[in-house]
């Protein structure tokens, strides 16, 4: 045997016999497809960025804003400043603003398992770079 046949024994045991082929698989093709760990993870992260923000966003729009008053705004004699549209307690105990403050609550859930799947998938990325790394080597 020549020694580059040989693996490092360490390296052996580290790559061990794979469990679920499937997901080994699909990361893998995942891994290929976006073009390696750092578009993976550059993609992941503005993702829960964009959904973070277009939540936010229209929380605001719905729970901040007092469109009532805004659309009575005809001309400029009619309107005020800014800051007299914008709601200081957006959330009441009745009707509308339970609403609102349902959809934040739903949206905000769903923001966080986002995040969680990013973050479950950049560790997959991870996983497929070193073994990427070890199969060049």
């Amino acid at each position: 045997m020549t020694d580059e046949a040989l693996l490092d024994e360490k390296e052996r045991e580290s790559w061990g016999p794979v469990v679920n082929l499937d997901i080994f698989f699909t990361d893998m093709y995942s891994y290929f497809l976006n073009r390696g760990l750092t578009s993976i993870i550059t993609s992941q992260i503005c993702s829960v960025l964009s959904l973070g923000f277009t939540v936010a966003f229209s929380v605001f729009l719905i729970a901040y804003v007092d469109w009532g008053s805004l659309m009575e705004c005809y001309d400029e004699l009619s309107c005020s400043g800014v800051g007299s549209y914008i709601v200081e307690n957006p959330f009441p105990r009745s009707g509308f603003g339970m609403i609102s403050f349902g959809y934040l609550l739903l949206f905000s859930v769903f923001w966080a398992g986002r995040t969680l799947q990013a973050v479950q998938a950049i560790l997959h990325a991870i996983e497929m770079s070193r073994f990427y790394r070890y199969v060049k080597e």
